[in-house]
């Protein structure tokens, strides 16, 4: 955390880009942000341009490794649940993707992500949907 806010508004777009790609770190890119919002009123709106932008690309590439996942192994991964979201993904599209990044925790947010990648919802649609609730 010392580390990404040392690099101030890109380092809160490389902790939110991993967090919502490949790894996780709970809380930390809160924390960030509160850290570099406070330094500034005037640049909040900056800052958290630069976590939505980084959480929006890291999801996409979440995505579009999903996509290359077979159906097959995203059940596998997900479990008992993996029905239920498939059938939501599919009959929602970009409603779906949208309601799923509104919810707030413990909503499996990943899940979604990886089962619109692995059902082949559009990436523009999926794009909007997840980047939309800034």
């Amino acid at each position: 955390m010392a580390f990404a806010g040392a690099l101030g508004a890109p380092g809160l777009f490389l902790i939110s880009f991993l967090d919502s790609s490949i790894l996780t770190f709970p809380i930390i890119n809160d924390l960030l942000l509160i850290q570099l919002s406070h330094a500034a009123a005037c640049v909040d709106a900056a800052v958290c341009q630069h976590g939505r932008a980084g959480f929006v690309a890291g999801v996409c590439v979440a995505f579009l490794l999903a996509r290359k996942i077979e159906e097959a192994a995203f059940h596998s991964r997900v479990g008992a649940r993996g029905h239920a979201i498939r059938h939501w993904v599919e009959r929602n599209g970009f409603g779906g993707m949208l309601l799923a990044a509104l919810l707030p925790p413990p909503t499996p947010f990943k899940f979604f992500v990886l089962a619109a990648g692995a059902f082949e919802v559009p990436l523009v649609s999926f794009a909007s949907a997840v980047g939309l609730p800034a």
